[in-house]
């Protein structure tokens, strides 16, 4: 594995000998991937090289492989004098969304793409793959890039049900579908192997169920109809009613059953990671499941990450999520 930079001045250095520990990762409610990483601080041990690491500078990290793993900017670091060494955040440039406001706020009969293509190529940020969404018409006064996007999409998310999530790849601001699932499974391996389970817990709740759904067609007459019901989960739990105004296809994505959540930690993969889904199977849990944040350490040149997952498949974003 290796850390490369890249300065201003189109200066790339190696500074994988000065490195430390590394840490990448990203969650749902996160716009854009983070790393962390530890580095020996300029003019500090004569026998290593001296390199200043400035604000804005870019980091590159690459796998064994040589594939890079992530890229972002350094966006914060640290100094202690009594320290040899300081630490270095980084993040993807998809960081640049939501700190900045676009000239164009109000989309008329616009593809989800578009109103991102828009924005992306005011900020002058490279674009990447970007799913069409729906056509339709967007309000994003008083919002940022971030929000003015994403927000378009839960729009389409609303009619067409699915999921997408902002990410960088290659260097470019994409918006995919979430919920591929990763080429990785999640289960006890007797080697040290790409998803082998160190350590897992999950949680179950019945605190966002929804089993029950009813359409108000007529306002004046008020007349109620059966839409949607989930008989087993009502039978099992109790009744959970929402009653909407509207038609039986808004009920779509109403009905929610117990959820689950998973706390594991394993051998690392980089395909692991937020927005992916993993198969998993243990002594207690088994199946499908959405990872909904993802933290990998590179420690020794040991790869190890932590996920949590969800039974759930839910996006994030277009809510003045920016950090």
């Amino acid at each position: 594995m290796k850390i490369i930079a890249t300065f201003k001045n189109g200066e790339a250095k190696d500074i994988t000998e000065i490195s430390g520990d590394v840490n990448i990762g990203g969650s749902k409610g996160e716009v854009s991937r983070k790393m962390d990483f530890e580095v020996i601080r300029p003019k500090v041990d004569s026998y290593l090289p001296s390199v200043d690491i400035a604000l804005g500078s870019l980091v590159s990290f690459y796998d064994e492989k040589d594939k890079e793993q992530f890229s972002g900017v350094v966006w914060f670091r640290d100094f202690d004098d009594n320290s040899i060494s300081q630490k270095i955040t980084c993040y993807d440039i998809a960081l640049y969304t939501s700190k900045s406001n676009v000239k164009t706020e109000v989309f008329n009969k616009k593809s989800c793409s578009e109103i991102a293509t828009s924005c992306l190529s005011e900020l002058g940020l490279p674009i990447g793959e970007l799913e069409p969404g729906e056509v339709l018409t967007f309000n994003g006064r008083n919002k940022n890039a971030y929000d003015i996007i994403m927000g378009a999409y839960k729009e389409a998310s609303k009619k067409n049900k699915k999921q997408y999530q902002m990410v960088v790849i290659d260097g470019k601001v994409s918006v995919v579908e979430q919920g591929k699932i990763a080429p990785i499974k999640l289960e006890y391996k007797e080697q040290h192997l790409p998803g082998g389970i160190l350590k897992i817990s999950y949680s179950e709740s019945i605190d966002n169920m929804v089993n029950a759904v009813k359409v108000i067609k007529d306002k004046e007459k008020d007349k109620k109809k059966d839409a949607a019901q989930n008989n087993e989960d009502a039978e099992n739990f109790g009744l959970v009613q929402k009653i909407i105004k509207g038609e039986e296809a808004d009920t779509k994505g109403i009905l929610k059953s117990a959820t689950s959540e998973i706390d594991v930690e394993c051998f690392g993969d980089f395909s692991l990671k937020t927005g992916f889904s993993v198969y998993i199977e243990s002594k207690k849990v088994k199946g499908k499941y959405y990872i909904i944040s993802d933290s990998h350490d590179i420690k020794d040149n040991i790869h190890t990450c932590k996920l949590k997952l969800s039974s759930e498949n839910t996006m994030g974003g277009g809510d003045n999520s920016n950090e």
